[in-house]
């Protein structure tokens, strides 16, 4: 489990490309020695990126963004083999 604040301080400099406000991560692996020489591993984790207010001045030819995240999860999978040799 790990928490970290916002990288952006105001919604005007946040970009709808990575909306991320604070984040709460909740993580759960593990790891199996098949053998010796080889390790097999999984885990999963889940990132809670926050609200994620977006507050953007588009110009003359593009408008404004204006907008929050109100549903803002990342799934992370990953799956690893370690070979010892």
């Amino acid at each position: 489990m790990a928490y970290d604040t916002s990288p952006i301080k105001h919604a005007r400099d946040r970009s709808p490309v990575l909306p991320l406000d604070r984040q709460i991560r909740y993580a759960l692996g593990l790891q199996y020695d098949l053998n010796e020489n080889i390790t097999l591993g999984c885990a999963y984790e889940i990132l809670d990126a926050g609200k994620a207010r977006v507050d953007k001045e588009g110009g003359t030819f593009r408008g404004n963004l204006k907008g929050e995240y109100d549903t803002n999860y990342i799934n992370l999978f990953n799956m690893n083999i370690i070979w010892k040799f």
